[in-house]
């Protein structure tokens, strides 16, 4: 009994968190990484925490992009431009 409702339990928790997700990707334009996505590949090369993601979208044809709060291991935090479609790093601010 105990097992069947943790296994219950798992499966609402994971079906709350994959909610947002979808429901993201719908508001997105064609070809850009939503915010978990992004999340994700960013913890993975830079390690430390991402704190703060903000879509950026300009008119006029310019390049889509999140601005990203990151946090290292050593607490220094750094802004990031990310694009939006590819998830490069395009520009870098450390505090000091």
């Amino acid at each position: 009994m105990r097992i069947l409702a943790l296994s219950l339990l798992f499966a609402m928790v994971a079906a709350v968190l994959a909610a947002p997700h979808a429901e993201e990707r719908e508001r997105l334009p064609p070809g850009i990484l939503s915010a978990s996505e992004l999340i994700g590949l960013l913890e993975k090369q830079l390690g430390g925490e991402i704190v703060e993601i903000e879509f950026e979208s300009r008119k006029g044809g310019r390049q889509p992009t999140y601005e990203v709060y990151h946090v290292d291991a050593a607490g220094r935090r750094t802004e990031l431009k990310v694009d939006a479609y590819t998830g490069r790093v395009l520009k870098r601010e450390t505090d000091d």
